[in-house]
């Protein structure tokens, strides 16, 4: 699990985009206001979609 662990501070609508890993099976996103929240499943659910092997 080493190296697979990032910490990204800042706004979701700025990091995400060049930050977000092309698969990911897990991300823990903490924000309050429901624009943020929107944001981020927006921008994780392709790579969420594309770390899912069934």
């Amino acid at each position: 699990m080493a190296g697979s662990l990032f910490f990204t501070q800042g706004w979701f609508e700025d990091t995400l985009p060049t930050q977000l890993q092309d698969e990911i099976a897990f991300a823990n996103l903490d924000g309050d206001p429901y624009d943020s929240v929107k944001v981020s499943l927006e921008l994780c659910i392709l790579a969420y979609q594309r770390a899912l092997h069934v």
